[in-house]
C-alpha cells in the first residue's frame, strides 16, 4: 500500500546488519515506516530481544508516536514477545472470531502483564442491515444473535 519494498528492514536492525536510519521510509506524509525486512530463523527470538527493547527506547525518543504491527497472537508467540515491549496492546479482532478465543487473547496477554488499551472490530459486513442493531437507551450497537 506504501509502495516500498521489503528489502531491509527490522530483522536486519536487530540482527546488526542495518542502522535504523538506513531502513526508515519517510512516506512523505508525516509517517515514517519501517518494514519487517527479511524472514529470519526465529523472529520471536528476535523480537523478544535486548536489541528490539533497545530499539524500542530509540524510536520512542525521536519520533512522537511508535505503532508496532504484530502478526496474530493465538498462533504464534511474536505478539506475546512484542507486548511487554509496548506501553499497550490494541487488540484488532475480526468480526468472525469467537468471545472465547478472544478471551484467551486477553487471557494471554494478562499473563506477561501487557496492558490492553482495547479492541477495534474488523471485517465487519456494513452493507448487512440485519448485522447492528442500535440500542436507543445506550450509544452502543450489538450484534443481533441469530434466531
Amino acid at each position: 500500500m506504501l509502495g516500498i519494498e521489503n528489502n531491509a528492514g527490522l530483522s536486519e536492525v536487530l540482527t546488526a546488519q542495518r542502522r535504523p536510519d538506513e531502513v526508515i521510509h519517510n512516506t512523505g506524509t508525516g509517517l515514517f515506516f519501517l518494514s519487517a525486512g527479511n524472514n529470519c530463523p526465529n523472529p520471536a527470538a528476535l523480537l523478544a530481544s535486548t536489541a528490539m527493547r533497545d530499539l524500542l527506547v530509540s524510536l520512542c525518543e525521536d519520533y512522537d508516536h511508535v505503532l508496532v504491527d504484530a502478526p496474530p497472537l493465538m498462533p504464534v508467540s511474536d505478539a506475546t514477545a512484542l507486548a511487554v515491549l509496548v506501553d499497550g496492546v490494541l487488540l484488532v479482532v475480526g468480526a468472525a472470531t469467537s468471545k472465547r478465543i478472544v478471551r484467551q487473547a486477553c487471557t494471554r496477554h494478562g499473563h506477561v502483564g501487557a496492558r490492553i488499551f482495547g479492541v477495534a472490530l474488523n471485517r465487519v459486513d456494513r452493507a448487512n442491515q440485519d448485522y447492528y442493531y442500535y440500542n436507543p437507551y445506550s450509544s452502543y450497537y450489538y450484534r443481533k444473535e441469530s434466531a
